[in-house]
């Protein structure tokens, strides 16, 4: 039974800046989507994956001229970016964050719990509907 009190959360890196009042969470922590995986004719990086992660990578590094990785290296401090994750960043829509600006730019699409596989350009024009952002995937 849904309940305003209730939140799935994820790397939890601005719940101490909240003022909310949780009453029942459900965590993602193990649910193995903090991978980045080499697949045939993509790349899958998983929801969980830290911005550390991110910068450090060597298949993204490699790949799309090192965009993804330079998108996050000078956020805040390393400590900072290795709990930001990649799913809150993005399902979030953080006017802020240079890493969705770094993902529109490579025509890059999302994986939604209900709503399924779409671009990151037309989620990001939605409004904000209750959903989970579990993968992101760009072609190689």
């Amino acid at each position: 039974m849904y309940k305003k009190g209730n939140v799935i959360l994820g790397g939890c890196a601005f719940l101490r800046l909240s003022s909310k009042n949780i009453d029942a969470a459900i965590d993602l922590s193990k649910l193995e989507l903090e991978k980045i995986k080499d697949q045939v004719d993509y790349i899958e990086v998983g929801a969980y994956v830290t911005f550390g992660d991110l910068e450090t990578h060597p298949l993204l590094i490699r790949n799309f001229n090192g965009i993804i990785s330079k998108a996050v290296e000078n956020i805040i401090e390393i400590q900072f970016r290795n709990i930001v994750t990649v799913g809150a960043s993005v399902f979030s829509k953080y006017s802020f964050s240079d890493f969705p600006t770094a993902l529109l730019s490579l025509n890059t699409e999302i994986e939604l719990y209900k709503a399924g596989r779409t671009s990151l350009k037309k989620f990001l024009e939605r409004s904000y509907e209750k959903d989970i952002l579990s993968k992101i995937y760009k072609e190689k």
